[in-house]
């Protein structure tokens, strides 16, 4: 069996079926009759049951791409998605040889699994960082209309408050990547890198705590620490933050709110479920997340440069256009250079010239503020399939939501 979040991916263009779709409301057809052989598609497997604890995909004997020998045939003939379960439930699965792949999981659960079931692996095999840099760091972002989090000097005060490099020590169970800005550190990236180098050190940014930098900033804001030591602002009231943490990022709940709180702020957080839609309209403030993407070979930095600007500001209360751009920052001169950067190449010089330029606005500013870079983990299980993507064969990688996953069924070898 096999896990997976969703059936599909919200990447790339999705070409239909005129013969199914012609005339149908896209807001009401479901797509979904498998009697019919819906969903129709061009890959080698096709739905054959849907439920809430399942779904079951069986090979297709006619696939178009084996028949004119494109790719070969797929040696897995069936596959089952399952529902992702508690955690300790999910390495259970994994270590008495239910699932052949697992839901991602925390670093300590993946060291326990390897423990008791060695032929389960990762990415990086039994080493870190047990898995393989995403597209989307982590961040923790606000709603930048909202006070108080809507003056940059609070936003500062918080980034001062947080060691990223402990953070991430023990969020990740020593096998994490700290990060300081919304970029993932891949090789195109490195000249943009080094460029912003000068940049950091002219705001003193840098993955450290300055708990007196931090202090500076709220006492300038009049901001002033009560009997149990947190900030209490002009109007009497305490600096209070309930951070929104999706569960699959819960391991940095605990060392995040704890390092503010001991910086003075308020700090709890919560992982109740739902609490996404009301990040998406700004009506939960502040919030842990991703965002992404933010680049392959190939690409550029215009993007994620891009979901700051005004383009895609909504006001509290309505939906982000997309999903990452949850800041509600705004600044004109920025959104100048960002336009400018939208015609150019990435190999222009002129692309990192402005790029310097609209990231000294955005550091100044400092509109989310991340902290670390995302790995994925997943777990495979080399008892009855090898083959499996990795480090040393990285012929794809294997995010169950991404038409890419594909890769890796038609790689597998069965065991026996």
């Amino acid at each position: 069996a096999f896990w997976a979040t969703t059936l599909s991916t919200n990447h790339g263009i999705h070409v239909l079926p005129e013969h199914i779709w012609k005339g149908q409301d896209p807001q009401k057809f479901t797509n979904h009759d498998i009697s019919k052989g819906w969903p129709v598609g061009t890959g080698p497997y096709r739905m054959v049951f849907a439920s809430p604890d399942k779904k079951v995909y069986d090979l297709r004997d006619d696939w178009w791409a084996a028949e004119t020998g494109f790719k070969r045939k797929p040696k897995v003939e069936r596959i089952i998605y399952v529902p992702s379960q508690e955690e300790s439930k999910a390495a259970l699965a994994l270590i008495t040889n239910q699932v052949d792949m697992g839901q991602i999981v925390t670093v300590p659960t993946l060291k326990s699994i390897f423990a008791q079931n060695p032929k389960v692996i990762s990415f990086t095999g039994h080493e870190p960082p047990y898995g393989y840099l995403d597209w989307c760091p982590i961040e923790l972002g606000f709603n930048d209309t909202m006070p108080p989090y809507n003056d940059k000097d609070i936003r500062w005060a918080i980034n001062y408050a947080i060691d990223r490099e402990k953070l991430v020590q023990l969020a990740e169970g020593g096998a994490g990547v700290p990060a300081l800005h919304q970029f993932t550190p891949y090789k195109w990236f490195e000249p943009f890198d080094e460029a912003l180098k000068p940049l950091f050190q002219k705001y003193s940014y840098d993955t450290k705590a300055h708990l007196d930098k931090s202090e500076e900033l709220m006492k300038k804001k009049g901001y002033k620490k009560d009997s149990e030591g947190f900030w209490v602002g002009p109007d009497g009231k305490r600096f209070k933050m309930v951070i929104a943490v999706p569960e699959w990022l819960r391991s940095y709940g605990p060392p995040l709110a704890q390092q503010l709180r001991d910086a003075g702020f308020d700090a709890s957080f919560d992982l109740s479920p739902g609490l996404d839609s009301l990040v998406q309209t700004g009506e939960h403030c502040p919030f842990f997340n991703c965002k992404g993407p933010s680049g392959v070979l190939g690409m550029d930095p215009y993007f994620m440069l891009a979901i700051y600007t005004a383009q895609y500001f909504r006001p509290t209360g309505q939906p982000a256009p997309i999903w990452w751009a949850t800041s509600r920052w705004q600044n004109p001169e920025y959104d100048k250079i960002v336009k400018e950067i939208a015609t150019l190449k990435p190999t222009d010089p002129k692309t990192l010239e402005l790029f310097v330029k609209a990231m000294e606005i955005w550091v100044s500013e400092m509109p989310d503020i991340y902290v670390a870079q995302l790995i994925i983990r997943y777990p495979m299980n080399t008892t009855y399939w090898v083959g499996w993507p990795s480090s040393a064969t990285p012929y794809g990688f294997p995010h169950s939501w991404q038409w890419e996953f594909l890769k890796t069924f038609i790689n597998l070898e069965p065991t026996q």
